[in-house]
């Protein structure tokens, strides 16, 4: 079996259904962190979008370490680590107590976004290294010491868990943003690198040559979209991230062919492959936070209302 591409049969469909469900799970809080008419999440909604993703981090810590010593004290750190959610649910009554619904988040700013897009990765990359402990066990891994560490993070990054599952969450956050279409289409280039980066980061020249001609399609539609007198400072923005995105990747995949004895072999792709997908959602991240809040006026409170508390003190 194959610690990227798990052998498929009936054993890892509990996997596949779990994975999903993650997917799905962090989608659901992307679309909490960023309405979909615009401006930025009240302080209720980050506590609960933050706490959520920090607990699940934590819960797959926990599986991580069930694998790597299972018994029963580990059982039990699982299990605490599932129930600890709870406390997400009381932290957010007490913000709601609070009245942290009435207060908004900037939407300039580099902290938030940078958070937000460090617990995603973070949960995404350490599901990927619960399913590989999981499916492969610790042998390849636990007796090499820090080169098995190695293995395993490069492992972990570049299986269809991660690569796959951060695809999805790219591709469903892009549809969801009404994020102009030229845009949309280079950065979901960039996301689609990551169907792609199993093949590469397994040393697969195939695959590196597949990525790219994917990048040069992406970028040759994404410069003459920008060379037409109508472009914008956003798609020049896009098509400066998703440049640099694809440089790194390629840059790193060429050094684990041309010296694979160093930098771990393919580990500096994965590495790479870890930051760029971070970047992109760093980078939406912060679109999403720039936009003015587009819900129509009767559907929102105004300070004139005499409905609300604070036009009533007044």
């Amino acid at each position: 079996m194959s610690a990227v591409f798990p052998v498929a049969n009936g054993s890892i469909v509990p996997f596949l259904i779990l994975a999903a469900a993650m997917v799905g799970a962090n989608l659901f809080l992307l679309t909490r962190a960023f309405p979909r008419r615009g401006g930025t999440p009240d302080l209720g909604t980050v506590v609960l979008v933050v706490g959520i993703l920090l607990m699940t981090s934590l819960l797959w810590l926990a599986v991580i370490d069930a694998v790597l010593d299972p018994g029963d004290s580990s059982t039990v750190a699982v299990f605490i680590a599932g129930n600890s959610m709870m406390g997400v649910i009381g932290a957010w009554f007490i913000a709601v107590f609070y009245r942290a619904e009435e207060k908004h988040l900037p939407s300039r700013g580099w902290a938030w976004p940078s958070l937000l897009a460090l617990l995603v990765i973070g949960s995404e990359f350490l599901m990927g290294a619960a399913y590989v402990l999981s499916l492969s066990g610790t042998g390849p891994y636990v007796p090499r010491g820090w080169a098995g560490l190695v293995l395993l993070v490069r492992d972990a990054v570049v299986s269809i868990w991660f690569s796959w599952a951060m695809m999805a969450t790219m591709a469903l956050l892009l549809v969801w943003l009404p994020m102009p279409g030229a845009e949309r289409g280079v950065l979901g280039g960039l996301a689609a690198t990551s169907a792609i980066a199993p093949w590469v980061g397994t040393g697969s020249l195939e695959g590196l040559a597949a990525m790219g001609v994917l990048m040069a399609v992406v970028l040759t539609i994404g410069f003459e979209r920008a060379s037409r007198r109508d472009t914008t400072v956003g798609l020049v923005r896009a098509l400066g991230v998703v440049t640099g995105g694809f440089g790194v990747m390629m840059a790193a995949g060429l050094l684990g062919f041309l010296l694979p004895g160093a930098f771990g072999g393919t580990f500096a792709f994965a590495v790479a492959n870890l930051f760029v997908m971070g970047g992109e959602l760093l980078f939406l991240s912060r679109w999403a936070l720039a936009r003015p809040d587009r819900t129509p006026a009767g559907l929102a409170p105004s300070s004139g209302d005499p409905s609300t508390p604070s036009a009533a003190a007044a």
